[in-house]
């Protein structure tokens, strides 16, 4: 009776180890590279800082949205040693609802680049780096 009373703890030990372990791994992002916003406050503080702003506002189940998620890697990477933040704002979380709701997001992803009370949305419906790159460039010798 013992050793059956053993074995059941050894389990689930095992298994809550297994558990915890699982839910580490789902909430550890791929990188830990994005600011991350969180109410309209911070976007409208963001918008008013002299650093741009290129914002991903998407949702996670948006296969468009997926596929610009290596591209916007990318261009974080690219764009580290520069005076400009890249920032990713899920839409379906509930803490980015207002903020999505606020700037007016129909469709994901939606990308738009804040500099010094400005607002520029991208329109290219099939983002790459080069293209993401020239319109910060354009927009930033707008300014």
């Amino acid at each position: 009776m013992n050793i059956k009373k053993n074995i059941i703890i050894f389990l689930l030990i095992g298994l809550l180890t297994l558990l915890l372990i699982i839910k580490l791994v789902r909430k550890t992002p791929k990188k830990n590279i994005f600011q991350r916003v969180n109410d309209v406050n911070d976007l409208k503080q963001c918008n008013n800082n002299e650093i741009p702003k290129l914002i991903n506002y998407n949702a996670s189940w948006c296969k468009h949205s997926k596929k610009l998620e290596p591209i916007w890697f990318e261009l974080e990477e690219k764009l580290k040693d520069k005076n400009i933040k890249i920032i990713k704002v899920d839409c379906e979380a509930k803490h980015n609802k207002g903020i999505c709701y606020k700037e007016k997001i129909r469709y994901y992803p939606t990308i738009k680049l804040y500099i010094k009370n400005k607002v520029y949305e991208y329109s290219n419906s099939d983002p790459n780096i080069n293209s993401l790159i020239e319109f910060i460039k354009e927009r930033i010798n707008q300014v």
